[in-house]
C-alpha cells in the first residue's frame, strides 16, 4: 500500500524513536515546521497510517503523543 509523503515522514519519525513516546508537539515540529496544524490533523494522519500498515503497533499515549511499539510484552 503506497504511503503519502506525510505518512512516510511520520512513519520514519516513529521508527527512529521506536519504543519511545513522540509528543504531538514533536510531530508537528518535524512534519509541519513552518505552518502549525491542529491536533485533529495529527490524529487523522495517525489514523490513515494505522489503516495502511494494518498492524496495531502505533500506540496512543493519552495527552502526550504516540509510540511505535516494537517490543513484545510477555503475557
Amino acid at each position: 500500500v503506497p504511503l503519502g509523503i506525510k505518512e512516510q515522514e511520520l512513519l520514519v519519525l516513529l521508527i527512529n524513536n521506536r519504543d519511545k513516546t513522540v509528543t504531538k508537539e514533536e510531530i508537528e515540529k518535524k512534519l509541519w515546521p513552518i505552518d502549525p496544524v491542529s491536533s485533529s490533523a495529527i490524529k487523522k494522519l495517525i489514523l490513515r497510517l494505522r489503516n495502511k500498515i494494518h498492524q496495531n503497533i502505533i500506540i496512543s499515549v493519552r495527552g502526550i503523543g504516540y509510540r511505535l511499539e516494537t517490543r513484545k510484552t510477555p503475557r
